[in-house]
């Protein structure tokens, strides 16, 4: 099937303006969320929080953090979906299944962060 995208009164065109609109507002939105979160979280804990690499990472330990919380506060559920959206500045930092094995690893230390991030959120008072 042919499209005439140059064609500005086809369907089609107009569908894939929309699709790409979106996909750059949500680029826009996960590459600020990003920079906020990791802002935080570089004020609340120490970069290095894995005891031992072999190699020196490309992406550190809090910048992976952040990116997880990004994605998790964004509703962002599906890896597939996160690295499709991801900026081509991280995504020359890491690969999926680093990714992923580096986020395992770092469970632990990601829940502590959590703990920290919400013991500044926490109200008295409140049921």
């Amino acid at each position: 099937m042919h499209y005439d995208l140059k064609n500005k009164s086809c369907p089609s065109y107009w569908k894939l303006a929309n699709y790409f609109s979106d996909k750059a507002l949500i680029i826009n939105d996960l590459n600020s969320n990003y920079k906020r979160i990791l802002e935080v979280l570089r004020k609340v804990s120490k970069e290095q929080l894995l005891t031992y690499q072999r190699r020196k990472p490309k992406m550190s330990d809090l910048e992976l953090i952040s990116l997880s919380l990004t994605a998790e506060f964004m509703s962002i559920d599906s890896e597939n979906d996160l690295f499709m959206h991801l900026p081509e500045l991280l995504l020359l930092k890491i690969e999926r299944s680093v990714y992923n094995r580096r986020r395992r690893n770092l469970f632990a230390q990601t829940n502590v962060i959590r703990l920290k991030l919400a013991s500044f959120c926490s109200v008295s008072g409140v049921f």
